[in-house]
């Protein structure tokens, strides 16, 4: 819906940024204000392939936060790995506390 219309909705905006009279801007702006609310593009959201949710969203995988994570441990993205700390790390942040 957003590609259908942002000709129209670009061409709407210059008109209301050349407009001359406060007359004809408000008349561009209801025009503006006719068009469907969601072919704006600021209420586009980005969704999880798999599961649709809405936050958490990365969008190098095109997922969720819960999705990529069991799919990073079922090593179906190679080169990632789960982030651990080493044991001397461990012992040098338990005594600096």
């Amino acid at each position: 819906m957003i590609e259908r219309y942002k000709e129209k909705r670009q061409q709407l905006k210059k008109y209301i940024s050349e407009a001359s009279s406060p007359i004809e801007y408000v008349y561009w702006k209801y025009k503006l204000s006719t068009l469907p609310r969601d072919s704006c593009p600021v209420r586009y959201r980005n969704r999880c392939a798999i599961t649709g949710r809405a936050r958490g969203y990365y969008s190098f995988f095109g997922l969720c936060r819960h999705q990529a994570r069991s799919l990073i441990q079922k090593m179906f993205f190679p080169g990632f790995v789960k982030a651990s700390w080493k044991e001397e790390n461990k012992e040098d942040c338990k005594r600096n506390k």
